[in-house]
């Protein structure tokens, strides 16, 4: 409880320091324009519903993660099969993901565009949603539940420019792989200033990405609650819990790097549930 309400108080001299952070405005300029403009935040979209051209709100998540949680009056359609769906073109789209790891939408966004269809991305999805206020229908609790992301998930996605790696494993880590070496180190034992300030640091220095996603990893998997508080309090950047921690994940890559040089198949993973900001 002290930890919490040590939170809450320097939540209003350290937050600021993020909330001023031009990668968390869906209309911050900088960076790649072209992607920027297909994003729009959670705020303009809920002041959208009630104008005249009330856009259309598509979530492309699995059907279990729609029916476990999802926005009032939106509609699930995979992503693949959304150019299928021709009388979508009446309205204008706006398509709703787990909420990080936005960038392989982009692609599929431009060519609805290109197809006829007014589609834009929320920034953040489900979560920037949430803290934005708006309403969901479903099991809520499930919000309570920190997000993961499997090893092979994350090897997929670990070049794209959004990631801000977070370690918090109690001992320093030797000989990390790429790309966790350049993680950023928050402990259980730091203060909860000092927590805040190190994310604000390593924020600032990331420039203005609006998908910037933090990615916290340990040694085993096992995440300090106090840390994962520490956290939750980032304002619009969404905290993903690397599933197994940095043990999985080097079995991943040994079971990988044996199959290439068997002449296999890749191994494949169970990509696992995600609380609410489910797999894509």
């Amino acid at each position: 409880m002290a930890f919490g309400k040590t939170v809450i108080r320097l939540c209003a001299v350290v937050l600021p320091m993020f909330l001023l952070h031009p990668c968390l405005q869906a209309t911050a300029g900088g960076g790649d324009a072209a992607a920027e403009n297909l994003f729009v935040a959670a705020e303009s979209v809920l002041n959208a519903l009630s104008s005249n051209r009330c856009p259309l709100l598509v979530d492309i998540r699995p059907r279990e993660a729609f029916e476990r949680c999802r926005i009032p009056g939106s509609i699930n359609v995979p992503l693949a099969f959304v150019r299928t769906r021709p009388f979508l073109k009446a309205a204008p789209l706006v398509l709703v993901s787990r909420g990080y790891g936005q960038r392989f939408m982009e692609t599929p966004c431009r060519r609805l565009r290109a197809a006829g269809f007014d589609a834009t991305i929320m920034l953040g999805g489900l979560s920037a949603w949430h803290q934005a206020g708006g309403k969901l229908d479903g099991d809520l609790t499930c919000l309570n539940l920190p997000p993961t992301i499997t090893a092979q998930r994350f090897f997929q996605e670990k070049d794209a420019p959004y990631w801000l790696l977070v370690c918090t494993s109690p001992e320093p880590v030797r000989g990390l792989p790429a790309p966790f070496a350049a993680a950023v180190r928050i402990v259980a034992a730091d203060r909860a200033i000092d927590a805040l300030g190190k994310l604000a640091g390593a924020i600032r220095g990331r420039g203005d990405n609006p998908l910037l996603t933090v990615l916290a990893f340990s040694s085993s998997g096992v995440e300090n609650s106090r840390v994962q508080r520490s956290m939750s309090v980032l304002p619009g950047v969404p905290v993903v819990f690397l599933e197994g921690g940095l043990q999985r994940y080097r079995r991943f890559l040994t079971r990988r790097n044996l199959a290439i040089r068997s002449g296999r198949r890749q191994p494949t993973e169970a990509a696992a549930c995600l609380p609410c900001l489910d797999k894509r």
